[in-house]
């Protein structure tokens, strides 16, 4: 009887890869396209795997695919199961020569330096690892995560995704932020913290910042929004112009002038591994964005090594 279970379970495997990217993207069209192949032949697979487990898997409708409540455990099941046999075959092994890829994301650009200041620290420090960053959609950070193509991610709010429960997810720190003069302004005061400058005239000064913080403090004078943390410390070097900052990620040459109501809290979101290789990543990596997070200084200088760009 058990011999026959486990025959069953094995045949179920024929189907399983297949039915989980028609779950995942919920439309046999867009998920042949994902594994280049027919969507009549999908189309078979699914059928076969609805008659071989004795369920539905699918409501089918106009808008797309939609899981049954055993399709959604199957599902949950398979991913289960694939990551385990990922994490396993992921692991470190002295025989192995090949490249391990750890991909992290963020969700803006201002988690994208802190995210980038974090890996500075651990690159390095774990063999046969390559690293590599993107950028993701927040509501999306958990679909890629379980897809498998995405092993850490950084968020600036919990997602709201019914699979949430089948990854980790943690509060990470918050980001304070600053308006800052670069050295070059007539508000840096450059024998040491804070500047001579009124309230008044820093909010009356005109202040570039990312797209996505230039609605945070309405009290200031946006004068441009641009895609990232590398664009405002240029366009405020070059005007010269205030620039609003976090304070424990601005670069060298920026001094503090004035506090900002902006905070950006951030939440960390990953499949945890079983042991070992991902695992110790996900901690080192963890352990470095707090640090840095603590690593705020009154005159806009990361800690060494950790310059920005």
């Amino acid at each position: 009887m058990a011999m026959d279970r486990l025959r069953h379970v094995a045949n179920l495997w024929n189907w399983l890869p297949a039915f989980r990217v028609v779950a995942e993207y919920e439309s046999i069209q867009k998920a042949a396209g994902v594994l280049n192949v027919s969507a009549s032949a999908l189309s078979r697979t699914v059928r076969l795997l609805e008659e071989a487990a004795g369920e539905l898997l699918f409501v089918r409708s106009a808008p797309g695919l939609t899981l049954t409540r055993f399709g959604v455990e199957l599902l949950e099941a398979t991913r289960d199961a694939m990551r385990r046999i990922d994490d396993v075959v992921a692991r470190d092994d002295p025989k192995r020569e090949d490249m391990r890829a750890f991909v992290a994301a963020s969700n803006s650009p201002t988690l994208t330096r802190l995210l980038e200041r974090g890996l500075c620290t651990i690159v390095g420090g774990f063999e046969r690892t390559a690293y590599r960053t993107t950028s993701v959609d927040g509501d999306d950070a958990v679909a890629e995560l379980l897809r498998g193509n995405l092993d850490f991610a950084l968020v600036e709010r919990v997602p709201d995704s019914e699979w949430l429960a089948t990854i980790s997810h943690e509060y990470v720190g918050e980001l304070t932020f600053a308006v800052f003069a670069p050295e070059s302004h007539a508000m840096a005061n450059e024998s040491g913290y804070g500047s001579s400058a009124s309230a008044a005239e820093v909010a009356a000064a005109p202040l570039v910042t990312v797209a996505s913080d230039s609605a945070s403090d309405r009290t200031l004078n946006v004068l441009a929004s641009v895609a990232s943390l590398e664009g405002v410390e240029t366009l405020a070097q070059r005007g010269p112009f205030l620039a609003l900052l976090p304070t424990a990620l601005a670069s060298r040459g920026f001094r503090q002038v004035a506090p900002s109501t902006r905070q950006l809290g951030i939440v960390a979101l990953y499949r945890k591994p079983l042991e070992g290789g991902s695992f110790a990543i996900v901690g080192a990596l963890l352990q470095a964005i707090r640090a840095v997070l603590v690593s705020s200084s009154p005159f806009g200088v990361p800690p060494d090594g950790l310059e920005g760009g």
